[in-house]
């Protein structure tokens, strides 16, 4: 049983890897990482963002805070704004919905009772009710 369902396994991530979907996020990713315009873009986020963050473990009596927030949307705008980046965004959403309807119907599969985490990131076990009645 246990090699069925490995095989079953492998059957299920070839289909994936070689679904659109996920050969579209790879060439973006590919993309991403080859890209003389996006890297010091990425650069500058992580940089201010860690920059950032540090500040604000001190709140506003870091005296720095102002400009690390300000230096950080401008990055993270100019990073995310960028027709490339907004691609692969779309494309590891559209990728990550695939795995959450995977997820449900093989949970959905064996039994209402099953758990599963919804693609808005709570736990859904099926079959419950809950009640909304006065004790």
């Amino acid at each position: 049983m246990n090699e069925k369902l490995l095989e079953l396994t492998n059957n299920l991530i070839d289909a994936l890897t070689q679904d659109k979907v996920y050969q579209d996020l790879i060439n973006l990713d590919k993309e991403v990482s080859e890209s003389e315009t996006l890297l010091p873009l990425i650069y500058r986020f992580q940089e201010t963002k860690k920059k950032y963050e540090d500040a604000k473990q001190y709140g506003k009596y870091h005296p720095d805070l102002k400009r690390y927030t300000k230096d950080y949307q401008e990055a993270k705008e100019a990073l995310f704004t960028h027709e490339t980046i907004k691609a692969y965004k779309q494309a590891e959403k559209a990728f990550q919905f695939l795995l959450d309807d995977i997820a449900k119907t093989l949970a959905e599969s064996v039994s209402s009772q099953v758990k599963y985490e919804h693609r808005y990131k709570f736990s859904h076990k099926g079959g419950g009710s809950c009640s909304t009645g006065k004790v």
